[in-house]
């Protein structure tokens, strides 16, 4: 491993933790101090360079954290004990930091705080490795993916064409973004425009279709919000009937083979109309708050 074109080996661990901050996929075998503010000192004091400008970055980090300086770290939500173990690398200012499952454990609004904030990094000059094996935050955030299976690297190059290689997802045991997902599908099984065959984010799908149907994405957005089943659902008994989608006016008539589901648990929608694709769920909605 080489860092700076420099091997590991030859580099004490005090010049590795100037230059790597690392992020464990558990903050709670991160987290050592008895409040916050400590927490926040401790790489200062281990690398020897407590002092004034420590303490002011320290402060700066509890500001723009909202940070309770005298609270007890495990006393935290999981989310926040997250940030904190975050925060307590990235005052440091390493060059480079590497991110071990950042997202595990975390509801989504905790997963945005936390990936918007190695974003936040990343867009100003810090280099982010992050190992994941949760796709949807790959797509999300990610520019470069390196497929890895059995200790060997399998594919390596932009996020969305790793993640639309059959041969690649099916090597490295990994499922495509659920969006990127849908719109493989449809390319294969259905008749309908390339655009939406080639949509990886719901941004481009929504697109996709406000150009197909002549719409305004706006309109679009207002009108059909798609949702996906992180799963393939099976369905309970038959579809009670065949059906075409009639939106007013039509959005999704170039979808293909759309059947009226029975929602494993909740029985047949009404309203929102859920309507299901070789056993992927898609639900429309006249409120993005849905």
């Amino acid at each position: 491993v080489l860092i700076d074109g420099v091997p590991t080996t030859s580099l004490k661990t005090s010049e590795l933790a100037r230059r790597i901050g690392f992020l464990f996929q558990n903050p709670d075998r991160q987290i050592c101090c008895n409040t916050v503010r400590e927490e926040l000192m401790f790489g200062f004091k281990a690398l020897g360079e407590e002092g004034p400008e420590a303490e002011a970055r320290v402060d700066a980090m509890i500001e723009r954290f909202g940070f309770d300086a005298d609270a007890e770290p495990y006393l935290l939500n999981r989310g926040t004990r997250q940030l904190l173990a975050l925060a307590s690398i990235i005052v440091l200012a390493p060059p480079t930091i590497i991110l071990d499952e950042p997202t595990t454990g975390l509801d989504f609004r905790e997963c945005v705080k936390v990936m918007d904030v190695v974003r936040e990094l990343n867009e100003n000059g810090t280099t982010v490795i992050m190992v994941c094996h949760d796709m949807e935050v790959v797509g999300d955030f990610a520019r470069r993916v390196i497929a890895m299976t059995a200790g060997r690297v399998v594919a390596d190059g932009p996020t969305f064409e790793v993640l639309r290689d059959g041969r690649v997802l099916k090597e490295a045991h990994i499922l495509p973004p659920q969006v990127t997902e849908v719109s493989l599908i449809l390319g294969r099984e259905a008749a309908c425009p390339a655009a939406v065959a080639e949509a990886n984010t719901v941004a481009q799908m929504v697109a996709a279709v406000a150009q197909a149907c002549d719409r305004e994405v706006e309109d679009v957005e207002v009108e059909a919000m798609i949702f996906f089943s992180s799963r393939f659902c099976p369905m309970r008994g038959k579809p009670e009937t065949e059906v075409r989608v009639d939106m007013n006016p039509p959005m999704y008539a170039f979808v293909t083979r759309l059947r009226v589901a029975k929602h494993p648990d909740s029985g047949p929608y009404k309203w929102p109309q859920s309507v299901v694709i070789d056993g992927i769920y898609i639900c429309f909605s006249r409120s993005l708050s849905h």
